[in-house]
């Protein structure tokens, strides 16, 4: 990772474009605002758009704009799109491989002669952009199929760079692990303790969501570790990472050293943490299956 940075840092220097590969979560379009903040474009627009999250004549309305009135639902004044608006900076295409073809050729013209033009429009508009873009598929199959355009895929891969999955970077776990915990609270714990009893157990997973599914994990932990739920790390991780058999079983551990009402508080931050991590932190959604008030909710999982 440490290569990969230096990489980045480098590569930062030109105006050329990149190409980010690697799985979903492991941090693509982090390095993709890395290199715009150590670019000569600093200064200017960071613009980041998912090229599979919209439908294709969206999507084309999002990055060339449109002259008003120029299909139905256009805005009269029309609209500026993020190419201009990442005029004099950087443009991050993310999921590069969905675009059509269609798209494709447009694209190949923005990066081979720097203008667009409004859908809808006549009129040439220069643009001084910088494209990164990323990708979690194997662009060359896309191409072999006939998918994705060669003379684009070479445009867009004037430098690469890999980022391999978290389970490629296992001495990473554990380091990444506290980190987010630490930025998940501010929990008055001993990390180094956390960090030696967790670590062995975080690396036994396979972290299919890399990067991005262990901050959640370890936000939902330091959920358990606010509300002082006094189980074991291993039972923790197996309420958090959901891999017990039946989800909707709570395990409960019953604190037998406290007098009867400290256990009855204690058995409800249990059922309270598991169902917020249930729900996928929506608290709003873990009082409604609790059958309380939200206030309620807050209130019993205060100290």
């Amino acid at each position: 990772m440490n290569e990969l940075k230096n990489l980045a840092l480098l590569y930062s220097k030109t105006d050329s474009s990149i190409l980010i590969q690697g799985e979903s979560g492991t941090g693509k379009e982090l390095f993709a605002q890395s290199i715009h903040n150590s670019s000569n474009r600093k200064n200017g627009p960071f613009v980041a758009i998912n090229c599979a999250a919209l439908p294709e004549q969206l999507l084309e309305s999002e990055l060339f704009g449109y002259e008003g009135g120029s299909f139905t639902g256009a805005k009269r004044e029309g609209k500026q799109g993020l190419f201009e608006l990442a005029h004099n900076g950087t443009i991050f295409l993310d999921e590069i491989g969905e675009l059509s073809k269609p798209l494709q050729a447009r694209l190949l013209r923005v990066l081979e002669e720097k203008e667009v033009m409004h859908i809808g429009g006549d009129k040439i508009i220069p643009v001084n952009i910088r494209i990164i873009s990323a990708t979690n598929e194997n662009l060359t199959k896309h191409i072999e199929k006939g998918t994705f355009r060669k003379d684009l895929y070479y445009r867009l891969n004037v430098f690469n760079i890999k980022l391999p999955s978290l389970r490629d970077r296992g001495e990473d776990v554990g380091l990444l692990a506290i980190h987010f915990l630490k930025t998940s609270s501010t929990l008055n714990i001993d990390y180094d303790a956390v960090f030696k009893n967790l670590t062995p157990l975080l690396m036994t997973y396979n972290w299919p969501g890399n990067v991005r599914e262990l901050n959640n994990i370890m936000e939902r932990i330091a959920l358990f570790i606010k509300n002082n739920a006094p189980l074991k790390w291993g039972e923790i991780l197996e309420m958090v990472m959901n891999k017990s058999e039946d989800r909707d079983v709570i395990n409960l551990k019953v604190p037998t050293s406290l007098n009867i009402k400290d256990m009855i508080k204690s058995v409800e931050k249990q059922i309270i943490a598991s169902t917020i991590i249930r729900c996928d932190n929506n608290h709003g959604k873990a009082a409604e299956k609790l059958g309380i008030g939200r206030t309620t909710l807050w209130r019993k999982l205060a100290p």
